[in-house]
């Protein structure tokens, strides 16, 4: 069995299979143990779409639990049925002595953001404008907005 092996046992044979065993056996390693963290992902890596809805709360985002009321404001509306291609605005506001930083939407298999407008730039207060688009019909559907309020 080794006299049929060793014709092919070169410098770089050998040096490939011990490479692919330090590779494979260290992404493993780093998996299981916990070792991936923030810093390991590249930017823009993680969507909307790879995050379960609801499992992002205000601590995850850097904020204070205990920050002023409106920080992390919502707009939901239940119940919505598109065709496919079809649309629907969603605007999501801050309440009064905040002012409106960012808007985003998480998105489904079905249900996709084609735009999420600002408002104008330097205005006070104003919503971010959130549509969404609907790949495939939908029905009964629950789509839910969210704006970062910071204090004035």
């Amino acid at each position: 069995m080794i006299e049929r092996i060793k014709p092919r046992l070169t410098y770089a044979n050998v040096m490939v299979t011990i490479l692919a065993f330090v590779v494979l056996g260290g992404s493993a390693y780093a998996g299981l143990s916990g070792r991936i963290g923030a810093n390991d992902i590249k930017p823009d890596a993680v969507r909307g779409k790879h995050i379960k809805a609801g499992t992002i709360t205000k601590r995850d985002l850097g904020f204070k639990v205990t920050g002023p009321p409106g920080l992390l404001q919502t707009e939901t509306v239940n119940d919505v049925n598109l065709a496919a291609g079809g649309t629907l605005p969603l605007s999501v506001g801050c309440p009064g002595q905040t002012s409106i930083s960012g808007g985003w939407a998480f998105e489904s298999p079905d249900i996709r953001v084609i735009r999420s407008v600002p408002p104008s730039p330097g205005a006070p207060t104003g919503a971010w404008t959130i549509v969404f688009q609907a790949t495939a019909a939908v029905n009964d559907v629950t789509l839910t907005g969210y704006a970062l309020c910071q204090p004035l």
